[in-house]
């Protein structure tokens, strides 16, 4: 059987699942009506659309944190503190959490929501985040260590100047009510250093 691309596997189940309900035969009937490659098709797309042993390590950040954060400057200067408060909930069948970051910058507040999942497609831990800082989205993607601690994304972030800069963010849970959120700019040569520090707290 050919592999499908990935967009062309979504375009199919919701092909096949709307000929599915608009059948009245039963089950069985529709059963025998598929081909065999169909039939493998729909248990392929069963798979790629069934969370897994891989989205446990998500129930962790489900709850109500709170946290410090650091953004660091030029070498030298002091980081800008702030608090920022987070409510994380699954949404669509477990498959992907919903966190809602709100806090307060230079006087301004802001809200950020960051959508968190694993992809059985690609085998890869992704976030797409979105924020009233801005008009854009930010994407970064990446693996769990052996330890199931430390989660590494990378991706590619729009500057406001017009270029756009590698970036490395680490979450590493530091125990069951605390963990660290670091977020690193990469430069040509691929030295990296460290524009952000948020540890969270979990308040329940």
């Amino acid at each position: 059987m050919k592999m499908i691309k990935h967009a062309a596997l979504s375009v199919l189940v919701i092909f096949l699942f709307t000929w599915v309900l608009g059948s009245a035969v039963s089950a069985e009937e529709k059963k025998q009506e598929l081909s065999e490659e169909d039939q493998k098709m729909m248990e392929l797309l069963e798979t790629y659309a069934t969370p897994g042993e891989n989205h446990k390590h998500l129930e962790y950040f489900v709850g109500e944190w709170e946290s410090q954060v650091k953004m660091f400057g030029d070498p030298g200067t002091e980081p800008i503190t702030h608090q920022q408060a987070i409510t994380v909930k699954w949404i669509l069948g477990k498959r992907y959490l919903h966190a809602h970051l709100r806090g307060e910058l230079m006087g301004k507040p802001y809200e950020v929501f960051v959508y968190t999942g694993y992809d059985n497609y690609n085998k890869k831990y992704f976030a797409i985040q979105l924020s009233t800082m801005d008009t854009g989205y930010f994407i970064s993607s990446g693996t769990l260590d052996k330890s199931g601690k430390i989660r590494t994304e990378t991706g590619i972030m729009d500057e406001v100047t017009g270029e756009k800069i590698n970036v490395k963010a680490v979450t590493t849970l530091m125990d069951r009510n605390k963990y660290m959120y670091e977020f690193y700019s990469i430069d040509s040569k691929g030295k990296e250093t460290k524009a952000m520090e948020i540890i969270y707290y979990r308040k329940k």
